[in-house]
């Protein structure tokens, strides 16, 4: 289990931009996302300014303040796309250096409460999973996602609020 602390979200800020970026062009991001190839900061930069600005788009980065020096640290960013106003779907990205510490589980978990206050008529999250992705499926699993439909571009994962 990783570091001990507080875990809070935040709003993403245009500041947010550069290290969002190389969260998602780390190897493992890049293997386990749907288009399976890094992004050029032009792309990223036009699709976060998007994202932080949209009505539609929940966008949250989520930070540890550890007990032990009372650092503050960015854990991982999660993502909302709201697709209807029923259902969204939630993506999230862990900052490498707290992969496969438990980090994943809390931010689906503790984001998902923030997703129905942001849009209240919210009724179930979904996600998209590789099927190769594991580690992923295991967090949603654990977070209350059932397996809905199986694609090769992805498997759809979904959970009532």
């Amino acid at each position: 289990m990783g570091p001990k602390g507080r875990l809070s979200f935040r709003f993403a800020t245009d500041e947010d931009s550069r290290v969002v970026f190389s969260w998602r062009n780390d190897e493992t991001a890049v293997r386990n996302s749907q288009s399976s190839s890094p992004v050029s900061w032009e792309v990223h930069k036009v699709w976060f300014g998007g994202a932080v600005r949209s009505r539609r788009c929940l966008l949250l980065i989520a930070e540890l303040k550890t007990i032990a020096s009372g650092e503050t640290q960015k854990v991982g960013v999660v993502r909302f796309d709201l697709l209807a106003e029923l259902y969204a779907e939630i993506s999230i990205n862990v900052n490498p250096a707290f992969r496969a510490q438990g980090f994943g589980r809390r931010l689906v978990e503790a984001s998902s409460a923030i997703s129905k206050q942001h849009f209240p008529k919210l009724q179930s999250l979904r996600a998209t999973i590789m099927d190769y992705n594991a580690p992923s499926q295991r967090v949603f699993s654990a977070c209350g996602f059932e397996l809905v439909s199986a694609s090769p571009s992805g498997d759809l994962w979904e959970k009532n609020l």
